[in-house]
């Protein structure tokens, strides 16, 4: 893994249902394999010692023998997946059984919150005994993060070891505590540049200093819910524009043909960016954005005055700072 994507590092040719890598990693880290055309990945914890891989197909990783840190990886997956099921189980339950009662909604909400505790507790004792391990930035990352402060999230990342703050995932959590705190609302905008449809470079720093205010829009073709929000944007925008507010949107497509497609659909008349590299857009570390839609609002002095504002509250706020 490379940022929120894949890069292909090295591969290999399969004969008589067997292949075969060598070489060696500057330190251990979370890889994968797939196969051919297939979108599977199949991920594992990498290290400098011999691994045995057994598939049953092109789609199931049956098992994998060797290194430290990967069975300790299994054995929390296992553990973790059951709790990930009696989750699923309980929200099906609770929200799309129509036949459950309110009453027994009441009693499951305790149970889910039980299971959801366990989650928890389970993720922050594997990280406190495999601070070490290249998959442990991972449990953090998707089990813990979302209920830490800041500074508990840098906390927990500065308790890893120098070997797995170097994986991918911690590199990127790092970038993203640093692009929260330069980031936060009261802090000077960060400055881009990125090119337009037509191919012509816009500066962030150029629509600011030519607006009373500027709402940077991050979205993506595929994102439904950016698209299911323009219609209010474009209201929003209507109503603003000639007061004195500007829209940035910046796109984090992979495709060109897909972006400006979505553009012309969605009529966009406001300036449009993209570097075309998805998730790999400098912005999201620069300005923390784990999804989208996602925004920043920006005044005439180039203050952060509003982050992921949408409707309401983005109407309130630039309300009060056209005033």
């Amino acid at each position: 893994m490379v940022g929120y994507g894949y890069e292909v590092l090295d591969s290999t040719v399969v004969e008589n249902s067997s292949f075969e890598f060598e070489g060696e990693i500057e330190y251990p880290d979370l890889y994968s394999i797939s196969f051919g055309d297939e979108k599977k990945n199949h991920k594992f914890c990498l290290e400098n010692l011999e691994f045995d891989m057994l598939f049953a197909d092109v789609n199931s990783l049956s098992e994998v023998k060797g290194g430290t840190f990967q069975p300790l990886m299994e054995d929390f997956s296992i553990e973790m997946g059951a709790l990930d099921t009696r989750e699923r189980e309980l929200i099906q339950k609770i929200w799309r059984d129509t036949t459950t009662t309110q009453e027994e909604k009441d009693k499951l909400y305790v149970v889910l919150k039980d299971v959801r505790d366990n989650k928890i507790k389970l993720s922050n004792s594997y990280i406190e005994t495999n601070n070490s391990s290249p998959h442990a930035p991972m449990v953090l990352d998707i089990y813990i993060r979302n209920f830490l402060t800041i500074d508990q999230l840098d906390s927990t990342y500065l308790s890893f070891s120098e070997e797995a703050k170097k994986s991918n995932i911690a590199d990127r959590m790092k970038k993203s505590i640093d692009g929260t705190r330069k980031s936060a609302v009261g802090k000077p905008f960060i400055d881009f540049e990125m090119p337009t449809p037509e191919g012509e470079m816009i500066k962030l720093s150029d629509i600011v200093k030519d607006n009373k205010l500027v709402f940077i829009d991050f979205w993506a073709s595929w994102c439904g819910p950016c698209r299911a929000s323009i219609p209010e944007l474009k209201e929003i925008y209507a109503d603003y524009h000639d007061k004195g507010l500007e829209f940035y949107a910046v796109s984090y497509d992979n495709s060109r043909e897909d972006w400006l497609k979505a553009i012309e659909e969605e009529e966009l008349n406001w300036p449009n960016a993209s570097n075309v590299v998805g998730w790999n857009c400098p912005t999201a570390s620069d300005y923390a954005i784990r999804g989208i839609p996602a925004s920043v609002l920006i005044d005439q002095d180039g203050i952060i005055q509003g982050r992921s504002l949408r409707g309401k509250e983005l109407r309130d706020k630039i309300e009060e700072l056209l005033k």
